[in-house]
């Protein structure tokens, strides 16, 4: 639930960035286009922020996949079952 929220505070922004940029070619000037610039520049931060956090979601998740892939090869492996360089021993009845 709180993805959905965030994904919605992003739409807001975007937007909100696309507008001041569409008003900015107009020409603002004077105290009123100081203030859009500060927000303007509040508002790249997070959007900067949002792309790395994404690009450190797709490695975590890339890392994690990669070690589960490692991990069910090592346990199919016969090797597995080795444990301080002993062997399994089988028993045959």
């Amino acid at each position: 639930m709180f993805a959905l929220y965030t994904q919605i505070f992003d739409a807001f922004i975007i937007v909100s960035s696309f507008t001041i940029d569409i008003i900015f070619l107009g020409g603002v000037s004077g105290e009123e286009g100081q203030k859009a610039a500060a927000v303007l520049v509040i508002l790249l931060l997070w959007r900067i922020a949002r792309v790395v956090d994404g690009i450190n979601l797709v490695v975590v998740r890339v890392n994690a996949a990669l070690y589960i892939r490692v991990l069910l090869r090592y346990l199919s492996s016969p090797l597995a079952f080795c444990v301080n360089g002993a062997t399994r021993v089988s028993f045959k009845y």
